[in-house]
């Protein structure tokens, strides 16, 4: 009997490729996803020519060219992996049970930033590239160290360690995580300045882990770098067996996060892909593996969103969305006529509602508070002032999600709404050149998020 392909029965997977359009056929390199169900957007060129058939009624030929397409992919945001033992296992080292620690949609993500991808060496075999891939090893992790933490000197801005060692795991511009324990409110922020054994945080944090029995812990940053996204392949699978479309050069132009408080964080990957062709033996579901959901942006999960470092509420609407360009390579010689894509033009953009208030300021064409004038977002507009914006959650460990952009400007006129009966503003920020990040060892923008624009978390 036929057997339909059932669209939510499907299963999406991912592999690391050598090159744009050499499909990746090695089924152990292939990693599937947790993400809604999609039906990718298959194109083929298609040229028709006004040509004289010399019979009435008769349609003029059409000349068929390349193949590509475009796809989304939409997930609700995963954490670390189910049974994550901090003690015995952290973020880009091996795990314990075969599980990976870091989800496979923030491995995704950081490649499309770029982040270190750099660090993966095409000279080693695929499959050895597919698995250091997996385990994140091109993003900025660090390692737990039990009872890492100095009581003296830690508070809401500052995390103390013990020693040079648990300091050297940790670096600038990465997520540093204290706790007394695995379950207990953990002490989060962004390493703003690393001096001795001191860390300043960009943001004060939420709960302060001033004990010397807390441990830092570990986590991972991706982050917006100069180096270019590598392409990848993609199966979707239907439930049979010989059911699968191969998608090849996948490559993702934006990444946008969710982030309203009380909803769950999202993200939508929109793409494009160069090649594509049916595998009749490589369908069939296959089960992802189980990873902590990422916790809804709420005071009772210690979530918080500072705009320069203060908790900001009335926001809706919150999102950040990395944007870029490609450039396409033609070549004659290529499957489809296109060997290479460059990345251009990254841009990241926070977005977000904010509701006028009594208490909001005004300011005059110099930036001096006034009583009448410029709204302080029109004012941010007009003097082109810049802000910070950090937004965390978490409620223990395994289930930390942070996003910082350190600093950004208002780019369009804030848009004056009614929501829900009361004056808002849609406001747009940009993410600005930075580099207030310090550091007393050797990490630099190059393989660490030291001084970049954009940067996520997990731990």
């Amino acid at each position: 009997m036929a057997l339909p392909w059932s669209i939510p029965d499907s299963s999406v997977l991912f592999a690391l490729q050598s090159d744009l359009t050499t499909p990746n056929t090695t089924d152990g390199d292939f990693v599937a996803i947790q993400c809604d169900k999609l039906v990718p957007k298959f194109a083929t060129e298609v040229t028709e020519f006004e040509l004289l058939t010399g019979q009435v009624g008769a349609e003029p030929e059409r000349i068929v060219g390349r193949r590509h397409g475009t796809l989304t992919v939409s997930m609700p945001l995963e954490t670390f992996k189910d049974g994550y033992d901090p003690a015995s296992e952290n973020p880009g080292g091996a795990p314990v049970g075969g599980i990976e620690v870091i989800p496979p949609w923030f491995c995704v993500l950081g490649n499309i930033y770029g982040s270190h991808i750099e660090g993966i060496s095409t000279g080693d075999p695929l499959s050895t590239q597919n698995t250091n891939f997996w385990r994140g090893a091109h993003l900025s992790n660090n390692e737990r160290t039990a009872n890492g933490v100095t009581a003296a000197g830690t508070d809401s801005t500052h995390i103390v360690v013990d020693n040079a060692t648990a300091s050297d795991k940790v670096k600038a511009g990465e997520l540093i995580v204290a706790a007394v324990g695995d379950t207990t409110a953990p002490q989060l922020g962004y390493v703003k300045t690393k001096a001795v054994q001191t860390f300043t945080l960009f943001d004060p944090s939420v709960n302060i882990a001033a004990n010397n029995a807390a441990h830092i812990y570990g986590s991972a940053t991706a982050w917006v770098s100069a180096e270019q996204q590598r392409p990848l392949t993609m199966r979707w699978n239907g439930p049979e067996n010989n059911q699968c479309y191969e998608l090849t050069g996948v490559m993702f132009k934006t990444a946008k996060t969710g982030l309203d408080s009380a909803g769950v964080p999202t993200v939508e990957l929109s793409g494009e892909f160069v090649d594509y062709r049916i595998r009749k033996a490589d369908g069939g579901q296959v089960v992802p593996d189980a990873y902590e959901r990422a916790p809804s942006l709420i005071g009772a999960h210690y979530g918080i969103l500072q705009i320069d470092s203060v908790d900001t509420c009335d926001l809706e609407s919150v999102s950040a969305e990395f944007t870029s360009d490609f450039r396409y390579g033609k070549c004659h010689s290529a499957p489809q006529g296109i060997e290479s894509i460059t990345v251009l033009k990254k841009r990241v953009r926070f977005n977000f509602s904010i509701g006028h208030d009594n208490a909001d300021a005004v300011y005059d064409s110099a930036g001096a508070p006034a009583t009448e004038g410029s709204h302080v977002w029109q004012s941010k507009l007009e003097l082109g002032t810049t802000l910070s914006i950090g937004c965390y959650v978490g409620p223990r460990v395994g289930r930390i999600l942070a996003q910082l952009v350190p600093a950004a400007r208002v780019i369009a006129v804030p848009d004056a709404t009614d929501r829900d009966g009361v004056l808002a503003y849609s406001t747009q920020t940009a993410a600005v050149s930075y580099s207030g990040d310090t550091t007393d060892t050797a990490e630099t923008s190059a393989d660490s998020p030291l001084d970049s624009v954009y940067r996520i978390s997990l731990a």
